[in-house]
């Protein structure tokens, strides 16, 4: 619901254009005797906006909305779904505690980015303008009460008036998801931040700590409404402590992400509401498939997690330790896995070693990575290893050709020089590259999904065995997460070791 104003985007340039008269009054107009606090009653005295499916004038916030609106919490958080109409209400709220509780101080507005922080600036103002009784509060134009130059509405910053002093407005300011832009407001009233969890930063505990500090002085609110995404980052992190948290209030010495007041707030009861309809969600589901339930009921799911059981690489880890590193078989056959990397990237190099007669296990021989690794530096180590260790098949990253060509001319594996022509025609014909090659280039953008889901059916098998000793390897397994079945690589850990680790399994039956 309220998604749009009352006018069409043409009435909307009109009324812009007539306001000049209303704003040039301003200051002979008296302001509304009385402000309602109570949501509906504010929302009625406001004027109704649009109702997103019928397109007609809504006269009534949902009971949600006015719910949320009216709770008094210092901290409020909305765990929503999509359609519900929260941020527009919120908005709103913003408004009346613009010429309200909030008068001359600031409101912050934080976006997942400064675009979205300037469309809900934009939203608002397009609101208020479209408002009779309110669209005084706007200041449009510069030295309309008094204010300095600057002091005129901007894309990211809506200036309100302020009846309790002419030449102090309220300002409700657009903000992006970064830490930096948020220090620098000093008097700050009330903090809406929206669709935060949809933010590309990584690390968010920064920008919420500039938050929380900005309201220290002034014992002001915040309002948090946002989609879910997985369970991690400060908005679960607030989720968690404040709904199952029995942590004392902030009089009692708790902190403040233990204090929120919080709703979840799934599509059914916008459907309840009228504000979308069931048809739509059903279609929905069916287009999202498992991600329904974080876009339409409040969940915190996600297709990220975990890449491999924790469980099961204990269970790795002590049978690696029972069965140890030294050679048991010289004709055990081995694979090497290459991740290749020179400069500022890792090298990384894995040896799987198949012992069958200990219970069908799979132990890791060798696993390291090297930092700042030369060129030569790694073909030379690559080689020496492959000798040692008698590798059968030497599985390479193909998005290093010249590597691969180096290795195979030191192999002396046939073809040494155009083996991209010998890889297309035997992938036409379904023929599997290891009985053609030693040096198997892989393409992990076609392989990403199959070579970790193979990799992790090994390790939940109890098939792979991994010594302590390969400790680097083990704690990048345990961090590695998994996201839409491949490898989540965002998270600034390139994860080099498993990306060769994989590229070994490849060797090894499939499971089942």
């Amino acid at each position: 619901m309220i998604l749009y104003p009352l006018s069409t985007p043409s009435e909307i340039t009109t009324r812009f254009r007539n306001i000049g008269a209303l704003i040039k009054n301003r200051s002979q107009q008296s302001a509304p005797k009385t402000i309602p606090l109570e949501a509906q009653a504010f929302y009625k005295d406001f004027g109704f906006l649009t109702h997103p499916a019928t397109r007609r004038p809504a006269p009534n916030l949902t009971p949600y909305q006015r719910e949320i609106w009216n709770d008094q919490s210092k901290y409020r958080l909305v765990i929503k779904s999509q359609k519900v109409g929260i941020t527009t209400s919120a908005l709103l709220e913003d408004f009346q505690r613009s010429i309200t509780v909030a008068k001359g101080k600031d409101i912050l507005v934080i976006a997942q980015s400064q675009r979205h922080a300037n469309e809900h600036i934009r939203t608002l103002k397009y609101m208020v303008v479209n408002s009779e009784k309110y669209a005084r509060y706007l200041i449009t134009s510069i030295g309309e009460f008094g204010q300095f130059k600057e002091e005129k509405s901007k894309v990211h910053v809506a200036y309100i008036v302020n009846d309790d002093a002419v030449n102090q407005p309220t300002r409700v300011i657009g903000l992006g998801a970064a830490e930096g832009g948020v220090w620098s407001w000093k008097n700050v009233a009330h903090i809406h931040i929206s669709d935060i969890a949809a933010a590309s930063i990584k690390d968010d505990s920064g920008l919420f700590a500039a938050a929380f500090s900005r309201l220290a002085n002034t014992s002001g609110t915040m309002l948090i409404e946002s989609p879910p995404r997985g369970p991690r980052g400060q908005l679960y992190d607030i989720y968690t402590k404040s709904k199952f948290s029995s942590q004392a209030g902030e009089e009692e010495g708790g902190t403040p992400e233990g204090q929120f007041k919080v709703w979840e707030i799934p599509a059914r009861e916008a459907v309840a509401s009228g504000l979308i309809s069931q048809q739509f969600l059903d279609a929905e589901k069916s287009r999202l498939g498992s991600l329904y339930r974080q876009y339409y009921e409040a969940a915190f799911i996600s297709a990220i997690y975990a890449a491999f059981d924790v469980f099961a690489l204990e269970q790795a880890e002590a049978d690696g330790l029972k069965i140890g590193v030294t050679p048991l078989n010289q004709y055990a056959p081995r694979s090497m896995g290459i991740d290749p990397g020179f400069g500022s990237s890792e090298f990384a190099l894995t040896i799987i070693e198949s012992v069958p007669h200990l219970g069908n296990k799979n132990r890791v021989l060798y696993a390291q990575s090297f930092e700042r690794a030369t060129y030569e530096q790694m073909k030379s180590a690559a080689y020496q290893l492959i000798k040692r260790h008698d590798i059968d098949t030497v599985y390479v990253d193909a998005a290093n050709p010249e590597f691969i060509r180096s290795l195979k001319i030191m192999l002396e594996d046939e073809p040494t020089t155009k083996y991209e022509d010998v890889v297309r025609a035997a992938n036409s014909k379904g023929h599997r590259l290891e009985d053609i090659m030693k040096v198997v280039p892989v393409n992990f953008r076609q392989e990403d999904k199959a070579l970790l889901q193979h990799a992790k059916a090994l390790i939940e098998a109890g098939e792979i065995a991994i010594h302590p000793d390969f400790n680097d390897l083990l704690n990048d397994l345990r961090i590695a997460q998994e996201i839409n079945g491949g490898l989540d690589k965002r998270q600034g850990n390139r994860l080099d070791l498993v990306d060769s680790f994989r590229l070994a399994c490849k060797f090894l039956r499939p499971i089942g």
